[in-house]
């Protein structure tokens, strides 16, 4: 009696599904390097708003000390602060992509940028904003294109 070989008939089964494997990952690869990619650009995003958040606390303690009497002297910690956490930026891209204005609790500027002119004891607030694109790892994903990462802090001054 004659048994049929149940190895060679599976084979020859399956064996019309030889590409479908390669086909079905070429259709989801991308799918998956455009999520892994996303993932990456949320992930600096988030860091960066850390980073912001950071800058503008330190540049609020700058703000709050009674030695301090300019608001150039602010500005230049915060960007300094951005520099270090960002070991790979440039100084340009610093410069060009974060703004700092130094004003009074409610955000209204410091005339002449004297910080003499603002009491001990009374609110000082400094606003870090920093465009998004120029620190950004995948520029060719939608969605966060000229986005910026903005924050304020506010603390007495000694």
């Amino acid at each position: 009696m004659n048994r049929p070989n149940r190895r060679l008939d599976s084979r020859r089964r399956y064996s019309r599904r030889d590409g479908a494997a390669v086909a079905e990952f070429g259709i989801l690869a991308p799918l998956l390097a455009l999520i892994a990619f996303g993932a990456i650009d949320m992930g600096q995003g988030i860091n960066m708003a850390q980073i912001v958040n950071d800058a503008s606390r330190e540049g609020a303690r700058q703000a709050t000390r009674l030695n301090v009497t300019d608001a150039g002297e602010v500005e230049a910690a915060v960007k300094s602060f951005v520099a270090e956490a960002m070991p790979g930026l440039s100084g340009d891209a610093v410069d060009a992509g974060v703004t700092v204005t130094v004003g009074d609790e409610f955000g209204g500027g410091i005339p002449g940028g004297d910080l003499t002119t603002i009491d001990s004891g009374s609110p000082v607030s400094v606003q870090v904003v920093l465009q998004y694109e120029s620190v950004r790892w995948v520029p060719f994903l939608p969605g966060l294109q000229g986005a910026t990462i903005e924050t304020t802090t506010v603390m007495r001054r000694d």
